[in-house]
């Protein structure tokens, strides 16, 4: 072990707490505090404009910070510069964390999927109906799987070992599907976000053309969501598809373990790509609450409005 990777290891296990929490309080925003704040100011509740994929991917998301909350806390109220662990206590909680993770991915690729049926106004049975339950359906697959994997690595020496991570004890064997899940769905998503943005600027220069006004109210309709969904394609290359094939490409061609170095740089860049997707979404979410109340109007007792 390199002798930075417990600092190294703490440092990121500590930003990776931090920055989930915010992730967490942003998320349960969009959950629950806008309706609450839109039922106080409104006197009725407002719900989000976010369709059922997005709904889906969030939810993922969320259920992933909170976990990696839990997992982050095991490694900082038990660090010590031996960079020593209990193999039991990090199975348990990596086995949650690692075990859900990868869901995430496939949660982008029904979004996208869906943003993309959405545009070229194709397949709306399929689309709304059909393929959420798909959606949901490869989810628990590929938390079945992880699972199925993981539960023979259950560790039977829970002595301390010096560990900074899940995968050094259900070994590097067992990752292969979680890395494959990770490169192939992000792969999947990357290509889906450049060919999703070239079809929403073709049909943008197509409304500008034809100066259609139906066709041109149609497009502010969806630009937020557009918005959004090519957002999370961004964060989904920078933070997941890239980094994890530079890492699988390393590992593989190399025979280089890049986290001997680096240490739990996945967890960390997890739970950046969280933060980001619940700010996104958090501030999409205040503004268009706070138009809803800037455009209510109270009528007096005469009728007239002021």
């Amino acid at each position: 072990m390199e002798p930075h990777i417990p600092y190294l290891a703490l440092c990121l296990y500590s930003t990776s707490f931090c920055l989930n929490w915010i992730a967490v309080l942003r998320l349960g925003y969009v959950f629950f505090g806008a309706r609450i704040r839109a039922c106080i100011k409104l006197s009725k509740v407002v719900k989000p404009e976010f369709s059922i994929h997005f709904r889906i991917y969030l939810t993922a998301v969320f259920i992933v910070s909170i976990i990696n909350i839990i997992y982050a806390s095991y490694f900082i109220t038990q660090w010590s510069p031996a960079n020593k662990y209990t193999f039991f206590w990090i199975y348990i909680f990596g086995f949650m964390a690692q075990s859900t993770t990868p869901t995430i991915p496939v949660t982008v690729f029904g979004l996208m999927i869906n943003r993309i049926l959405i545009i070229q106004r194709r397949f709306e049975f399929f689309n709304n109906k059909v393929l959420p339950k798909i959606t949901i359906c490869a989810v628990f697959v590929v938390f079945g799987v992880s699972v199925s994997l993981f539960v023979p690595q259950f560790p039977k020496d829970g002595t301390l070992k010096v560990c900074w991570a899940f995968f050094c004890v259900v070994g590097i064997h067992a990752s292969n599907f979680y890395t494959y899940v990770k490169l192939s769905f992000g792969l999947f998503n990357a290509i889906l976000s450049v060919y999703f943005y070239a079809i929403i600027k073709h049909q943008a220069k197509k409304f500008d053309s034809n100066n259609n006004r139906a066709s041109q109210a149609w497009g502010k309709h969806y630009k937020k969501a557009n918005h959004l969904t090519i957002m999370t394609g961004v964060f989904e290359c920078l933070f997941n598809f890239i980094p994890h094939t530079i890492d699988g490409f390393i590992i593989r061609l190399m025979d280089f373990d890049v986290t001997a170095y680096v240490g739990p740089y996945s967890t960390f860049l997890t739970s950046v790509d969280a933060l980001m997707v619940a700010h996104a979404y958090a501030n999409t979410l205040t503004s268009k609450i706070e138009k809803s109340i800037s455009t209510v109007h109270v009528k007096p007792v005469n009728g007239s409005t002021k």
